[in-house]
């Protein structure tokens, strides 16, 4: 897990009171864009800088690594923040089930929420391998 990266993430999303839509990664509408937290991630500049973007098209996260591959969609986010596929899913995807909340009532807060608990749980396996 690259724990820092997690950490910013956590830190852009508690200091945003956004509520998401999990029906898509993105839109761009009259009045702006909207974006899922994965979305968000996207634009935040110093994740661009490190390789995270999202498509043109359809808003969807793209992550290109040191070795010059792209990655897409949920796989983008989980290689870029180094956490699980199932992980990247349930934060970026899926928390609307995971909470019992509609698609579009996911919170930043329960994102940020969710990848603290990923911390933790790292945290965990770290002392029970010691």
């Amino acid at each position: 897990m690259r724990v820092d990266r997690v950490e910013e993430t956590i830190k852009l999303l508690r200091n945003t009171e956004l509520e998401f839509d999990y029906s898509e990664w993105g839109s761009v509408e009259d009045c702006g864009t909207t974006a899922c937290a994965g979305g968000l991630m996207t634009l935040y500049p110093p994740f661009r800088a490190q390789g995270l973007y999202h498509d043109e098209h359809n808003l969807q996260p793209r992550y290109k690594d040191s070795d010059g591959f792209i990655w897409h969609g949920a796989y983008a986010l989980a290689v870029f923040l180094d956490i699980d596929e199932e992980d990247a899913e349930n934060a970026f995807l899926d928390l609307d089930c995971m909470l019992g909340k509609t698609r579009d009532k996911i919170t930043a807060n329960d994102v940020a929420d969710f990848l603290e608990l990923l911390i933790k749980e790292e945290e965990e396996k770290e002392k029970a391998n010691d």
